[in-house]
């Protein structure tokens, strides 16, 4: 007695739907071997810092950006909200976050310019800091 017609094309549909099924369990123990490699996420934003600045009448370095100390430009405390801001770097030794405005940002009302940064001293509140320190 032979087998019907079909039952040859459904052994290797079985057989390929099967080794299919094995490549997508290889390739996901592969990727959860390497999820810290492969899912990495890093907030630009100053959304979530919570490393403020606490502003003094001090007149000396408030943080240091790519090797240069920044000073504050004036006491003012500016309001940008966070998601306005880009982080541009870290500072290593106080954990400072210096932020620029971010590009077509709703925030340029704010006088600033291309060597003018900020630090955060509060939710949505920010001083201008900048490279020289400020002559009165």
């Amino acid at each position: 007695m032979s087998a019907p017609d079909f039952a040859k094309p459904a052994w290797w549909l079985g057989a390929l739907f099967l080794a299919a099924f094995a490549i997508a369990v290889i390739f996901s123990f592969r990727d959860r071997a390497r999820v810290y490699e492969l899912e990495q996420f890093e907030e630009v934003s100053a959304v979530g810092d919570s490393t403020y600045y606490r502003p003094t009448n001090d007149v000396n370095a408030v943080a240091t950006f790519e090797g240069h100390p920044l000073f504050r430009i004036d006491n003012e405390k500016k309001e940008v909200k966070d998601t306005a801001m880009r982080r541009v770097g870290r500072d290593p030794a106080t954990g400072l976050s210096i932020y620029a405005l971010r590009e077509g940002s709703a925030a340029r009302a704010v006088k600033n310019d291309e060597e003018t940064f900020f630090i955060k001293i509060g939710r949505n509140d920010y001083v201008r800091v900048r490279r020289e320190m400020p002559v009165k």
